[in-house]
Order: structure tokens, then sequence, then C-alpha cells
């Protein structure tokens, strides 16, 4: 028995970076693992304990781990355990690798750091909602392949948000038409129904066919009256002529009605008008705004320092509409115009934000994102909004203000999904160059899927985020999240 306690160090040299099939305490408690190995104690293994050669995280990498293994934490201790062991796909959660005392996450998968441990980031394969990081569950991908960290969906309130509820409208004739009822618009998720307009094209056409036809009858009969009683001749012929006349327009509308409804009957009668909402998450901008991209159809106005305190108070007032400092609304101002609210760029970007009519919600204000206000107020509860949920959301332990600037402008520029597409490849807690790369990488692919060039400048989008993240530091800001509320229109 001796003898083969002497032997289980040197077995489990054969294998260095895999799990011995053994125990590796003896009876009394001793580890009986080689030097460089660790005995892991874990109710998960067949046996209860097994040797695993160490390793170190922090080395990048495999961390010294042979094959596919991975470099996991245990207990505190970092060892090489294979991808399929127990201990990271068996019964119960796996332990979440440690990112402790500066410690790098492993490189297999995309991870965040929180807390001294290293949870997946949103897009990961997992297989449990616990190794997702917060604001996160495990769900069937998309695609039906596997399991994914997905956001959970974050409901927008009209307190700090900006969201402006749904409001249902009737809309009132000015003169009433007989048979004609309109009724409210109604909103069932999000799609927004709209009858009135059928309902009254529908009243309209039946109305004018009712007075068609009873205008035909009156005139046939006094057509007839007047070939009845005329006296002379003139009188019988104008009487025909009224009653020819009146039959005639009679067939044209019932021949009209007949044709109508042969070629398609949905044109008698218009069907109920669904709209659905804007995802503004999902928006992609081709054309950036900003005046670095050239200015078209306006006469520049010298660009403002970026001390200038002209448009404060407008940041100050719909700031709490995208839940941001206000600072950071400044800082994103500056580098789009130079605080210029009358400058176009030559894709067409209006305004101190550089925003457009068509990703503009304020309806008929939208006419005018020359205004500071108009467009404060565009910005702030759109593409802002939108980004500053996205990362509150995938990121809700990113308390960096650069960083969290730095995306939140790659987003108002980009497209909240441009955002979002970086941070499923990179997470939350990437470098610059990673950041970098990813953004460029999504322009490469979405040029592939078109068969076009890539946009003008695609690999300069994040490099130029960061300026923006400089300037908003440079205003004191630290903590770019800040609760507030919208004002209403």
């Amino acid at each position: 028995m001796r003898r083969l306690l002497a032997l289980l160090p040197l077995l489990a040299l054969l294998s260095p970076s895999a799990a011995l099939a053994v125990a590796c305490l003896s009876p009394t408690g001793v580890a009986l693992c080689a030097a460089g190995q660790y005995c892991a104690v874990d109710s998960r293994i067949p046996d209860g304990s097994s040797c695993y050669q160490t390793c170190r995280i922090a080395s990048g990498g495999s961390g010294g781990c042979s094959g596919t293994d991975r470099c996991i934490s245990i207990t505190g201790t970092e060892v090489c355990v294979p991808a399929d062991s127990p201990l990271v796909t068996g019964t119960g959660p796996a332990p979440l690798p440690s990112c402790a005392t500066g410690r790098s996450c492993p490189t297999d998968h995309t991870y965040v750091c929180v807390t001294d441990q290293c949870y997946l980031a949103s897009g990961q394969p997992c297989t449990t909602d616990a190794q997702c990081q917060s604001g996160s569950s495990c769900t069937a991908a998309s695609g039906g392949s596997g399991t994914v960290c997905t956001p959970k969906a974050t409901p927008v309130t009209s307190g700090g948000s900006g969201e402006t509820p749904f409001q249902s409208i009737t809309p009132r004739l000015g003169t009433p038409i007989p048979g004609v009822s309109l009724s409210p618009a109604t909103k069932n998720g999000e799609i927004v129904s709209v009858p009135f307009l059928a309902e009254y094209i529908n009243g309209a056409y039946r109305y004018l066919i009712g007075i068609s036809l009873i205008a035909a009858i009156v005139m046939t009969v006094y057509g007839g009256f007047r070939y009845l009683v005329g006296a002379s001749l003139g009188d019988v012929k104008s009487g025909k002529k009224i009653i020819t006349d009146a039959l005639g327009g009679m067939l044209i509308i019932l021949a009209a009605y007949l044709i109508l409804n042969t070629i398609n009957p949905a044109t008698l009668n218009l069907s109920i008008l669904n709209l659905a909402n804007v995802d503004y998450q999902a928006l992609v901008f081709d054309n950036p705004g900003g005046i670095d991209e050239g200015t078209s159809g306006s006469t520049p106005s010298a660009p403002r320092g970026s001390n200038s305190t002209e448009f404060d108070a407008i940041f100050q007032r719909y700031a709490g509409c995208a839940g941001l400092d206000w600072r950071v609304l400044k800082a994103v101002a500056f580098r789009e115009s130079g605080f210029q609210p009358a400058i176009t760029n030559r894709y067409g970007f209006v305004g101190l934000f550089q925003t457009r009519s068509d990703f503009c919600s304020l309806g008929e204000a939208c006419r005018n994102l020359t205004d500071p206000d108009v467009n404060t107020r565009s910005a702030a509860t759109g593409v802002l909004r939108s980004g500053a949920n996205i990362l509150t959301s995938t990121c809700p332990n990113l308390h960096d203000a650069h960083r969290f600037v730095m995306l939140l402008y790659f987003g108002h520029n980009s497209g909240p999904g441009a955002l979002r597409s970086v941070l499923n490849t990179v997470g939350c807690n990437g470098t610059d160059a990673q950041y970098d790369q990813a953004a460029a990488q999504f322009w490469l692919d979405r040029a592939h899927a078109r068969g076009t060039d890539p946009i003008p400048n695609y690999d300069h989008r994040m490099p130029f985020a960061r300026t923006v993240a400089d300037v908003a530091v440079s205003y004191g800001v630290t903590d770019p999240v800040q609760a507030g509320s919208c004002p209403s229109p």
C-alpha cells in the first residue's frame, strides 16, 4: 500500500494539465500531489478530489496550461482544468474565474471583471445565469445555437428617461359626415394602430357614392317630369337628355364600383394603418454626423471655445431625458458642432448634436433642428438616451467615466446598433486597441455583407470618440449617469 501511495506523485506528472482520476488526499488528509500541482477537493469530481497543475491567469493566453485546458480559480488557487471538467460543465455551477489583486480574466471568452470575479459578457456562450454579468441572463441564442448571456430588458419610464408615454388621439371633423364615426388610435406592444384614417376615407367614399346616386335619381325624376308635361318639342328633348345623362352617371358610378371590387375588393374598404415604433437601439448610421466630415449648404459661424457657457442652460434642462450628467451633453455638442447651432455637415446632419429629421421623434418640431432647444431635446430623448440605456443595462458596473463617454459617443455617431455590436465583441472592460479593432471590424463586416466599400473614416470613429471623452473629463465628469427629470414638450 505504501508503494502504491509513493507512485501517485509520479503518475500525476504523466498528465500535468489534466485532472487525475485518483484521490489526492491520504487517509490522514495529507495532499499526495507532485510539486507544482494542487489537490482540489470538490464534490463534483467523481472521487471528490484530484491533482491539478497550477497556472497563472495573469500570464495571459492559457495561463501555462496545455491543449484546450482552462486556467480557472478554485478556492483562491489557479489551476488547469480540461474544458469538459465537471468544474466547468458538470453538475452545479462552475466556479467563476478570479480577477482579484490585478489578475486578468481568461481569454477563452470575453469576461467582465466585477468584485474580483470574472463574469461572461453579453453575447458569450453560457450554461447558467450565474455566469453572466449583472443585468444579463443565460437565454437561448437567436439563431438557435446554444445559450448566450443576454441583457435583460430594461423598461423605460417617462420620469428620468424622457420616454413620452403613448397618448391616444381622436380627430374631430370640422364638418360631420353622416355615418362616419372616428375611433381613437390604440397601442398593442410596439404596434400603434390608427383606425380613423381608414374610417374617414371609407365613410367619405360611401357618403359620396350615396349622394351621387340620390342626385342621379332626382335628376331622372326631374327629366321624366319635363318629358311628360313638356308643352313644346324642346322641353320634351330636354327632359329626355336629362334622363339619359342621369342614368349614364348612375351607370358610371356602379361600373366603377364593380371594376374596383373585381380587381381588388380592398380598394373599396381600406384597412387599419399599423405603425411600428422605431427601435433606436438597432439604428446604425452609415453617414456620420459632425463638422469634421465637412460642411455643406450652410455658412459656418466661428466655432465657440470648449468653455463657452451659451447653451449650458439647455444642456442642463434636457440632460435628465437621457439620464446623463449635463456636461456629457456639452462635450458631445462641442465635438460635434463646435457649439454652432446652424451648422450642417455634408451628409445633412444639422445643429449642435448633428442630427437629422429622419432620426428625430419630436413631430413638427423636427423641421427646426437649427433651434438649439429642439436639437438638444431630439438628441437627449433619442440616440443619446438609447446609448445610455444600452451601457447601463449591459455594463452596470462600468464606473470609468472616460470609457463610458467614449462608448456613448460612438453609439451617438455610429448608431446604437453599432455600439451593441462592439460591446458584444469586446465587453465592458476592453482596451482602447480592442475597441478600435472591434469598431473597425463592424464596419468592414457591414460593407462586406452589402457588397460595398467601407464608409469614410470607418477606422477613426472610436479614436474620435475618445477625444469626446477627453473633453467630458476635462469638464469634471466623474459619474456620467445622473438621474433626472425630462421636461414636457
